[in-house]
């Protein structure tokens, strides 16, 4: 009987023994799965901390953008209004400039001879010949005007193009951005 008692009591220790090194093992298994997902936490964090700092930047490039996007808008404003006063400065110019040519025309150059002839002095008929010279420099130089106001209009039409054209890319620009938080946020 004292056999069958030892072996087992040996049977106990050896059974308590494989238990003991199964919850060491088991105890250790445990140890490194959580040693992993610390490991995991810390990349997760870290990828957090990379996802926030991104966000930040496009965060400030969108508010920049949108900054940028409302001085062109304002730009525009005020090239369109440029645009429309050189419009209307040339419409009138072009009035003027008709109505003298018309006037010219239907009176000709019997007008300019009238009143060179009507002088009753040389001296007076000099003045009269220097007067219709500054007439006619007059609106020669008006004629100047008039182009160089069609050309600031052609300038003005271009630099609102040029202007229409960036305020599209910015706002290209900040949809792309837009567009990038919702991908950062969703990440």
């Amino acid at each position: 009987v004292e056999t069958d008692a030892k072996k087992s009591t040996q049977d106990k220790l050896n059974d308590a023994k494989n238990e003991k090194d199964n919850l060491k093992d088991s105890l250790e298994d445990t140890k490194d799965k959580i040693d992993d997902l610390n490991t995991e936490i810390g990349g997760l964090l870290s990828k957090l901390s990379e996802l926030d700092s991104e966000l930040i930047a496009v965060s400030e490039r969108l508010e920049y953008l949108e900054t940028e996007i409302a001085t062109k808008e304002a730009q525009i404003l005020v090239t369109e209004a440029e645009l429309n006063e050189a419009q209307n400065q040339r419409d009138v110019q072009y009035q003027e400039m008709k109505d003298r040519i018309q006037f010219i025309y239907e009176r000709g150059e019997t007008a300019y001879l009238e009143v060179l002839f009507g002088a009753t002095s040389f001296s007076e008929f000099v003045t009269r010949a220097n007067y219709i010279s500054k007439l006619e420099a007059y609106d020669r130089s008006m004629l100047e005007i008039y182009r160089e106001t069609c050309g600031m209009i052609e300038e003005v039409k271009a630099t609102l193009e040029t202007e229409a054209a960036e305020l599209d890319a910015l706002q290209a620009e900040a949809e792309s951005e837009k567009a990038k938080i919702e991908d950062i946020i969703a990440e």
